[in-house]
């Protein structure tokens, strides 16, 4: 069993280092709403608020390192 979650981790972090190649290792609201495939800015900002994305308010507007969408996105394809 522990072959197995080390595998899924190795193919997880694998996925992880493709997804996304083009943006920045931190991205915006805006970035983020491409990534989860045209959410609306409301979602993502409550995604970030209520800490289901971890990020920070940097004046008027949010910025979260790219990995933590990402796992995001794998966790809720999981839960699917």
């Amino acid at each position: 069993m522990n072959r197995n979650n080390d595998r899924q981790t190795c193919e997880n972090t694998k996925l992880q280092n493709n997804m996304f190649k083009d943006l920045d290792d931190v991205v915006n609201v805006k970035d983020i709403q491409k990534m989860l495939h045209n959410v609306s800015r409301q979602y993502v900002c409550k995604l970030i608020r209520t800490g289901r994305i971890p990020g920070k308010k940097i004046g008027k507007g949010y910025l979260v390192p790219k990995i933590y969408v990402i796992k995001y996105i794998l966790e809720n394809e999981e839960n699917a």
